[in-house]
């Protein structure tokens, strides 16, 4: 009976050491895995702050495709239609019918892509008409006029919305 017992006791320490060597080696390995990660999530504050003055003297370098301030840009007045707003670089067309009449225009910005181009109205474009465009609008007041683009430029879309935004429909004159 006395061999049992210093038997059983002899197992009890043998798994009590298992269990602090299973514990000790299972902490170890966690420390490792936890100073390796953090070693490769560290932060360069330098290389940040210097990637992020490259970034701005490249958009400075770039020309603004127009200026946000609504102030310097030009007015165009559509009789009868709207009254609206373009980017003084970019340049309007208007769509003349067999009659003589403004039946559209065109603000074309100076990308040089003609997917850029900025429809306003239309001979027979209606706002319903507009929805196959990329990005289409419609001012409705009496009468309705669409704004659509096939433009996928994230400036020229940006001048779409204030362009829009800073438009107003004339009433029809009599």
């Amino acid at each position: 009976m006395e061999d049992d017992q210093l038997e059983n006791k002899k197992d009890f320490r043998r798994m009590i050491f298992i269990i602090i060597g299973i514990v000790v080696l299972a902490g170890a390995t966690t420390a490792f895995l936890l100073l390796r990660k953090g070693s490769k999530e560290s932060f360069n504050q330098e290389g940040a702050t210097q990637n992020a003055l490259n970034s701005q003297t490249a958009s400075t370098a770039e020309k603004a495709l127009f200026s946000k301030d609504i102030a310097t840009w030009t007015n165009y007045y559509w009789p009868g239609k709207v009254n609206t707003h373009y980017p003084s670089n970019w340049q309007v067309r208007e769509k003349i019918n067999k009659d003589g009449l403004i039946v559209g225009l065109e603000m074309v910005p100076p990308t040089g892509n003609a997917e850029d181009t900025i429809f306003i109205g239309g001979d027979s474009i209606k706002c319903s008409d507009a929805f196959k465009y990329l990005k289409s609008r419609c001012l409705k007041d009496g009468i309705q006029v669409p704004f659509y683009t096939n433009s996928k430029n994230q400036e020229v879309l940006a001048a779409f919305d204030l362009i829009f935004q800073n438009t107003i429909v004339n009433e029809i004159e009599k």
